[in-house]
């Protein structure tokens, strides 16, 4: 809402005229009249003395006005950025604001459809560009008090003139990539800040992961909150589990695949170890040839490996760290003839530090404790957890006939010393010989899952199930007609189906286009079940 506007609706509802209001802030009226039709500029000292007449936030006022607010401009100072680089790109939805394009109001013209959707002084992420993202948007502002939306919100940057913790953490700790990152990568992590790009989401290139930004607006639309539990049954790389607990809210990440279990730990480390003596060692030359041989030994690997080693040097969440940043260098130097193994552990190693050191800075700023993340090793068909013992359940089940995870982890896999037979048979949706069998295979283990989810879930709570719809592929697998109903009677419908037959029962729908997937994946379904009593 621009400042004049707000102004001049806030003046009516005290029934107060413009020359009444003028006068107790000893200003002239005209002053006050050309500010409301946005013919000048407030100035700092007017907007200062009109939010203590008409007792409304200041720095919402100002924030209104294009100017940067005090709460704004002391962390960014801290962190030794520009205004105009820090805020001015971030909110944009303020179209006065930070040098945006001026228009003229008219009676009977145009106006942004969205003017009103939202309460006046929310202000959206700019990143904000699909419809399933304003429908996540709408529903937290509409679940969430202004207080809740500023600790935890998903979608916005600032609410009433006060910076939401998603925007400090997001301009504070962005992930650091390392040289060898491609441009592609670059770009999008670059314009994906509030989506992907912070604390510690970003440390691994994993294929197939969340959005956090998006798990964030899920488990606030859920209902749960700080002080209770969240389920990932298919933790994946643990994006569920690292964005519950920036909300304070602890979690549960379970996943079959030991290298989706270890890169979930090593993230939840990142958000609280002391990274000092991994930063002492990056220092020395001759102590990262060191650390790089010993993790390349036999030896070394399985102090990787055993969670129950301890070491005289360095904690189980640093060696995590570690560990997964020689890994990811294994992968950076399989893809580039640029560097070694070992040029690339030092170059990424220092990217993790930094990423998690900026981070850890910014939360410090933000002062509020964060939520305990477990990751356990285990099979979404039969979780060791107890019965009705969690407050919500977030998972995507593998998109296998769209990515094949084993293959793509199949070097860290091999590092960790994982049997790849073993898992393979128990890996679901590459259980089974042939296209056919595996999809029935699928089906029946997805039964199963949710069965074990009802079983955890206390009653009243919800389910969110984020699913592919593969058509092509399930018409295929099961030798149907693509344009057939049966095969446009896609995955999401069979499981709502399932899960209804133990009483979960589908409350919302969310429809989401995936781009860059379509031969394989055309969109996904945000699915919101909820248990019975």
């Amino acid at each position: 809402m621009y400042v004049g506007e707000y102004l001049r609706k806030t003046r009516t509802e005290r029934s107060l005229s413009i020359r009444r209001l003028a006068e107790d802030i000893e200003v002239h009226p005209s002053y006050v009249s050309r500010v409301e039709r946005g013919k000048c500029r407030a100035s700092r000292e007017l907007l200062a003395r009109v939010a203590g007449r008409l007792q409304v936030s200041e720095p919402h006022l100002l924030s209104l006005a294009g100017y940067m607010p005090k709460e704004w401009r002391e962390p960014l100072a801290a962190e030794g950025l520009p205004e105009i680089a820090g805020i001015a790109n971030c909110v944009r939805e303020v179209p006065l604001a930070y040098g945006g394009l001026k228009t003229r109001l008219t009676n009977g013209g145009l106006q942004d459809p969205l003017f009103h959707f939202f309460p006046p002084g929310f202000v959206l992420s700019t990143e904000l560009n699909e419809v399933y993202e304003l429908r996540l948007a709408k529903l937290e502002a509409s679940l969430l008090k202004q207080n809740e939306l500023i600790e935890r919100g998903a979608y916005f940057l600032a609410v009433d003139g006060q910076p939401t913790n998603h925007f400090k953490i997001c301009t504070g700790g962005a992930v650091e990539l390392p040289k060898e990152a491609g441009a592609r990568l670059q770009s999008f992590l670059g314009t994906h800040r509030f989506k992907s790009s912070y604390a510690t989401h970003g440390l691994f290139p994993y294929r197939g992961k969340f959005h956090p930004q998006m798990i964030k607006a899920i488990i606030n639309v859920m209902g749960v909150k700080p002080g209770e539990i969240i389920l990932d049954p298919m933790a994946g790389s643990g994006t569920t589990a690292v964005e519950a607990s920036l909300m304070g809210i602890d979690s549960l990440a379970v996943d079959v695949s030991p290298f989706c279990v270890f890169m979930t730990q090593a993230k939840l480390a990142g958000l609280i170890e002391d990274l000092s003596g991994i930063e002492a060692v990056l220092e020395s030359r001759r102590g990262m040839e060191q650390l790089f041989h010993e993790f390349s030994t036999e030896s070394g690997k399985q102090k990787i490996r055993d969670r129950g080693y301890e070491s005289k040097k360095y904690t189980r969440g640093c060696l995590d760290i570690l560990g997964l940043a020689y890994m990811d260098a294994r992968g950076f130097s399989a893809r580039s003839s640029r560097s070694s193994h070992q040029g690339f552990f030092t170059e990424v190693l220092t990217k993790y530090v930094r990423t998690i050191q900026r981070f850890q800075e910014a939360w410090r700023k933000i002062d509020l404790d964060l939520g305990r993340g477990r990751a356990i090793y285990g099979d979404a068909r039969n979780l060791p957890i107890d019965d009705n013992s969690v407050d919500g359940v977030v998972f995507s089940p593998p998109y296998s006939f769209a990515i094949d995870y084993l293959e793509n982890d199949l070097p860290h896999l091999e590092y960790l010393g994982v049997d790849i037979d073993d898992l393979k048979r128990n890996l679901i949706g590459l259980r089974g010989h042939s296209n056919g069998n595996r999809a029935l295979q699928y089906f029946e283990d997805m039964e199963f899952v949710l069965k074990e989810t009802v079983r955890v879930l206390r009653p009243l709570r919800y389910c969110t199930i984020i699913v592919g719809s593969n058509s092509n592929q399930l018409s295929r697998a099961l030798k149907l007609n693509p344009d057939s109903p049966e095969a446009r009677y896609g995955i999401e419908t069979r499981l709502v189906e399932l899960a209804e037959q133990y009483g979960l029962f589908l409350e919302l729908p969310i429809r989401r286009l995936i781009v860059g997937m379509a031969n394989t994946m055309r969109e996904e379904h945000i699915l919101f079940l909820r248990k019975g009593n």
